[in-house]
């Protein structure tokens, strides 16, 4: 009779399954996927954001922007404006995916990313239309937002009331008038980019087009479209032109003239054909002239009737 001897082949029999196990688990290992891959592979919106803008060792202007700020990784966007050109460089993960440069005068681009190097121009993706818009198609006293016109009239003729604020450091109210003497219109610029498009043309592209070179963050955003790594996963096909208001303003407060200034207030309205039934919205950009906010005029408009009966 044979004699089993089943703690040896007891030691076997776990020797053979542990490197099954470990062959299995080797050959399962490139399968796994972990949570930030899975969100790299998912579309997020294209939703671009100003984190920081300096100046260079060489005195060029350099806007740092973020696509996707709250997610993981988000892309980061580099615009630098030289005197000549606008370089714009996307970064995934702290590395470089494409770079394009703008040439100003003639709107040539170049964009290199893979090592491959390919060539567009401004106007294969933004036609312009000189503008044909007036003051005639806006009603200005509907869309100064003013506070009960017929109750609050300006001490110094005519105007309406357009804010008020309580200067909690003197304990007077201050308020504001004014009307819009001017308004004027941009060109209509239609935009449009292809599904596959890089982030790095479409921002060099609307950089400083319809106005200012901060307004290309919220113009990208309000465009709405979906990235997925540096390139668009849809269609991009919209409208903008940019309205300014001027501003001649007053503050008052204790019946008595406190400030006198001026404002232009700069807008888009930004149409959005790709979604559907199209929309469209009014986007603030800047104020030049005076900067500070109508708060901010009230408070001073107190201050300065504050300090001048004193």
């Amino acid at each position: 009779m044979q004699t089993i001897n089943f703690r040896k082949n007891f030691k076997v029999f776990g020797l053979t399954l542990l490197l099954v196990v470990g062959t299995l688990s080797t050959s399962l290992h490139p399968f796994t996927v972990s949570a930030n891959s899975l969100e790299d592979n998912v579309p997020k919106n294209l939703e671009l954001e100003l984190q920081k803008e300096y100046k260079n060792n060489e005195g060029e202007n350099v806007y740092d922007y973020e696509m996707n700020a709250d997610s993981e990784n988000p892309l980061d966007v580099e615009i630098v404006e030289k005197e000549d050109t606008v370089e714009v460089t996307t970064f995934l993960n702290g590395e470089e995916t494409s770079k394009t440069t703008k040439y100003k005068n003639s709107g040539k681009m170049v964009t290199i990313s893979n090592n491959e190097v390919t060539e567009s121009n401004v106007s294969d993706y933004v036609t312009t239309e000189s503008s044909k818009k007036t003051d005639d198609n806006l009603d200005e006293n509907n869309d100064m937002n003013l506070i009960s016109p017929n109750y609050y009239v300006d001490p110094g003729g005519g105007s309406d009331l357009l804010n008020s604020n309580y200067n909690s450091g003197i304990g007077e109210y201050g308020y504001l008038y004014g009307e819009i003497t001017s308004t004027t219109y941009g060109n209509t610029h239609n935009i449009e980019f292809d599904t596959g498009t890089k982030v790095s043309v479409i921002v060099g592209a609307l950089f400083g087009l319809v106005t200012s070179s901060l307004g290309v963050g919220i113009i990208v955003s309000a465009l709405g479209s979906a990235i997925l790594g540096d390139s668009i996963t849809e269609l991009i096909d919209g409208s903008a032109y940019a309205r300014f208001r001027e501003y001649s303003l007053r503050g008052y407060s204790q019946g008595e003239l406190g400030i006198v200034t001026e404002q232009t207030d700069v807008d888009a309205e930004i149409t959005n054909h790709n979604r559907e039934n199209s929309t469209t919205e009014w986007i603030d950009l800047r104020t030049t002239g005076d900067s500070r906010s109508w708060d901010q005029l009230c408070n001073a408009a107190a201050y300065n009737v504050y300090i001048a009966n004193y």
